[in-house]
């Protein structure tokens, strides 16, 4: 009897919000703002809580402490990427390098990918069209300064963006640009405050603001025992403004970096 009782006593998860029979904790998430809920949720509960995603336990990581302990020191036991629907069909039943499984099949095009694609030599390789389309950027926003129009900088970043993967992988441009100015790769070092700007906006608006992962063995996280197939969100938008790391994290100022 205290045999039986004591093989099906699990230990505590981490605290969370309640969750209902079946849907979980489903009913209180949007996916239209997971990342400021889940946030918002770790001011009540704390930088490790619980939820349940239908069936699915899941924890949420909102510190750099913890996310250190899951990413760096548990890194070979949140390998993998929680398996979905949609992540499925669009990766081809996750062929792909980011949505594919840890396996050998995925360390095999990895290193495809870090050989032929991004290697120095590669990269450098197609210096000749990084420096065209930016070039041509840099004249249709002079174009808009000349004429006094009003520049839509995320629509022209999206276009420069797009031509370079297009001229990259399919020999075409995907938007013209008339215009051209001069500039350099070595130029970049010299511009501090455009690497300031372009540091601080990925701090302040993180183009992954919610990482997720999942367990593939039982692991203990902050002296809890999470179990194997337990999704771990690392919510990068509560990382980045978390007041202890950060001085004014809800500021957007140069001097941060």
């Amino acid at each position: 009897m205290f045999s039986f009782l004591n093989n099906n006593t699990k230990e505590p998860l981490p605290p969370g919000p309640k969750p209902l029979p079946i849907i979980g904790n489903l009913h209180q998430l949007d996916s239209s703002n997971l990342n400021l809920q889940l946030w918002n949720l770790s001011k009540i509960y704390g930088s490790i809580f619980s939820l349940q995603i239908g069936f699915k336990p899941a924890i949420v990581i909102s510190s750099p402490k913890l996310a250190k302990e899951v990413l760096k020191d548990h890194d070979l036991d949140v390998s993998s990427r929680p398996p979905s629907l949609g992540t499925t069909r669009l990766s081809y039943n996750g062929f792909d390098l980011i949505f594919s499984p840890c396996s050998e099949y995925w360390r095999e095009i990895r290193k495809i990918c870090v050989v032929h694609f991004f290697s120095s030599k590669r990269i450098s390789g197609f210096y000749h069209i990084r420096k065209s389309e930016v070039e041509r950027m840099l004249g249709k926003i002079s174009e808009h300064v000349s004429s006094s129009k009003t520049t839509n900088l995320s629509e022209i970043l999206m276009s420069v963006s797009s031509s370079i993967v297009c001229r990259i992988a399919f020999g075409r441009r995907y938007e013209v640009y008339m215009a051209r100015n001069h500039s350099e790769d070595e130029d970049i070092e010299k511009l501090v405050y455009l690497k300031a700007v372009i540091k601080e906006t990925l701090r302040y608006y993180a183009p992954a603001p919610l990482v997720p992962r999942e367990f593939n063995k039982n692991s203990r996280i902050a002296g809890y025992e999470i179990e194997a197939k337990t999704i771990v969100y690392v919510n990068v938008f509560a990382i980045h403004r978390d007041p202890e790391t950060w001085k004014d994290p809800e500021g957007f100022s140069l001097i941060t970096f």
